[in-house]
């Protein structure tokens, strides 16, 4: 059962990925009206980066860090070979790498 709502989960994802409502934004000069009361957010730059990633490198991000899942687990679930997920993830760590520079990682 686990499998499949992971499958339709991903596919929702890929889905909504593709449709053209996605690019529809509101205007930057009616986003800067809006007040927000209470704590300050969190900063949300790490998730920022992450969604920019690729999504077979975003999927494979978020199962295994937020979902908490090993490569193996991953495999299975994408129908794909343990090493194209290791791969994945070695590649998906180094575009974080990247784009974090000078956020969490100190320049270089």
């Amino acid at each position: 059962m686990e499998t499949w709502l992971v499958r339709i989960a991903i596919n929702v994802c890929k889905r909504q990925l593709r449709s053209p409502w996605r690019l529809l934004r509101a205007p930057q000069e009616s986003l800067d009206s809006l007040r927000m009361e209470g704590p300050e957010p969190p900063d949300d730059t790490l998730v920022r980066a992450i969604q920019a990633l690729p999504p077979k490198y975003r999927e494979v991000i978020i199962l295994y860090y937020y979902q908490e899942w090993r490569a193996w687990e991953i495999a299975q679930r994408l129908h794909v070979p343990v090493s194209t997920v290791t791969v994945r993830l070695s590649r998906a760590r180094g575009l974080l790498k990247e784009r974090l520079k000078g956020w969490y990682y100190e320049q270089e």
